[in-house]
């Protein structure tokens, strides 16, 4: 199976309040276990494929979309420098902690 075959739906109408999502991608199936183990209530397997991919029922007020908007040059530097200077910090804290 081709990557371009191995696709991600997400399924919805306005009059039910369950949503079916179907995926391959593997991030998205260990976000949906995780979320069906910790609300079995609000998110469930509904098929396994022998192809790999996993079909879902999510209650559908639980789907939430985001688009992001493209970063300026001066807006990647600043969230570069805070990520150097967290992740620098938070490897200090583990270090102490360790020893």
């Amino acid at each position: 199976m081709t990557s371009q075959e191995k696709e991600t739906t997400i399924n919805f109408n306005e009059g039910d309040e369950i949503a079916t999502v179907y995926t391959y991608n593997s991030a998205m199936k260990r976000k949906l276990a995780a979320f069906a183990a910790a609300y079995p209530d609000l998110c469930r397997v509904r098929e396994v494929c022998p192809t790999g991919a996993i079909t879902y029922e999510i209650a559908k007020d639980r789907i939430s979309v985001n688009f992001k908007k493209p970063l300026t040059e001066k807006e990647r530097k600043i969230l570069s420098e805070r990520a150097l200077k967290n992740n620098s910090a938070n490897y200090m804290n583990l270090k102490r902690d360790l020893t």
